[in-house]
């Protein structure tokens, strides 16, 4: 069965005799807090993103769906949270019929973001928690992992970053805890968060970018073939014809 692999927003139109398609989503990562130049602490990790998957959307040969895909957020600049990571999306006509949401940007303050959670499909896992930081002079908080199509995203430990969920799929491990001072770590697509900033030499430093999100769209399609004798019948074959439109891998 054929996949289509979206990076980017787009539009995927529905072959010949599909009726059903399996949708899968990963929303994107959260950015990681930044710090301030007026202090010496640390920041929080941003929230890796949701996985939602449908594997039996009912669609209509010949129509349209729009696909968004989850942009990862930005890590904030000095004193600030980052910001939230994109939902990534299937649409008909603006309505959603798949959705992964994203995660949630880290603190200034310390405190990690929440993974990705609330969207919509048969099956969903939420992303993994940003990382608090250990003290206000201590590591960073890292990036939560973007969830799995099997489980939910790894939280962060000491100075460290949030596993990948597990399960097949594009679904990355979020950003490092920083020690030593510096900037924060981005996170991994599809879905990682970043981590926040380390301020222990001073200075102010933006916390880590989120990753992106990712959608793949996979169906089995009836086409008419010859028989012996001439007769025509019906035989389900993988379609290898590009159906796509718009920013996508495969």
């Amino acid at each position: 069965m054929p996949t289509d692999t979206f990076t980017a927003n787009g539009s995927f139109v529905v072959p010949p005799a599909v009726t059903t398609i399996n949708g899968q989503a990963w929303g994107a990562g959260a950015g990681g807090g930044g710090c301030n130049a007026n202090n010496l602490t640390s920041a929080g990790g941003g929230g890796g993103g949701e996985y939602a998957g449908n594997p039996s959307i009912a669609v209509t040969p010949g129509e349209t769906l729009t696909v968004e895909v989850g942009a990862g957020g930005p890590g904030a600049p000095a004193a600030a949270t980052g910001t939230s990571g994109g939902a990534t999306r299937i649409l008909r006509s603006g309505t959603p019929l798949l959705v992964a949401n994203g995660g949630t940007g880290g603190t200034n303050g310390g405190i990690g973001g929440a993974g990705g959670t609330g969207g919509t499909g048969t099956t969903k896992f939420n992303g993994g928690t940003g990382g608090n930081r250990t003290s206000s002079s201590g590591p960073s908080g890292g990036g939560g992992g973007g969830a799995g199509s099997t489980g939910v995203g790894g939280s962060p430990g000491l100075a460290t970053a949030g596993a990948a969920g597990p399960g097949a799929g594009p679904q990355g491990a979020g950003g490092a805890g920083i020690t030593t001072g510096g900037v924060g770590n981005p996170g991994t697509a599809a879905g990682g968060g970043g981590s926040g900033a380390d301020g222990a030499a001073g200075g102010s430093r933006a916390g880590g970018d989120g990753a992106r999100g990712e959608l793949w769209i996979t169906y089995t399609s009836a086409v008419p073939q010859e028989i012996g004798g001439g007769a025509e019948g019906v035989s389900t074959v993988p379609s290898t014809v590009p159906v796509a439109v718009g920013s996508m891998v495969g």
